[in-house]
């Protein structure tokens, strides 16, 4: 359920004319209470904030991958401008994108068994979470390599910015 009295977090996955996802999170000790999920194509930034913002939820941040600061020219604003004006200047956390793919998968394997997920809200994306698959060529051999092209690729990449957002930050050399 729900608790009032700690806020909630959104992890993207952005995307336009694929897949933009999102999962509500809120982390209640060491449990993570996934709350609700949902996704959409072919929509502007500005809907997702309309879906957010209609919910009676208390934000904390919006975690989004690293490409929400890459200026388009079909926007006046980017995605990250356009999370900081509607939640405010400290609610922008950026995922780094990580050089292999596997990490990612493995930083959302260590968080899953801290996960409660509502199973009515979250159904699509448990979906996305089930059906995630590695890339098959047409031998029949199992690729290194996730398959992105799958309609639940998008909703998986958003579960892994959960698990990569309790990664241990790295200190910058000196």
């Amino acid at each position: 359920p729900y608790d009032k009295s700690k806020p909630v977090d959104i992890f993207y996955d952005l995307g336009r004319a694929d897949k933009t996802a999102m999962w509500w999170v809120q982390q209640i000790g060491y449990e993570f209470r996934i709350l609700r999920y949902y996704e959409n194509n072919g929509q502007h930034f500005s809907h997702y904030i309309k879906i957010a913002k209609e919910l009676p939820y208390a934000y904390g941040r919006q975690y989004l991958p690293h490409d929400a600061e890459n200026e388009h020219v079909s926007a006046e604003k980017t995605i990250k401008m356009q999370v900081i004006d509607a939640f405010g200047p400290n609610s922008y956390v950026k995922i780094d994108r990580i050089p292999k793919k596997a990490l990612a998968i493995d930083a959302a394997r260590g968080i899953f068994d801290r996960c409660v997920f509502d199973r009515v809200l979250c159904a699509d994306g448990i979906t996305c979470l089930r059906k995630y698959a590695y890339r098959v060529d047409e031998t029949g051999k199992v690729s290194r390599e996730p398959d992105h092209d799958t309609p639940w690729s998008h909703g998986a990449d958003a579960f892994m910015a959960i698990g990569q957002s309790m990664l241990p930050v790295k200190k910058p050399k000196m």
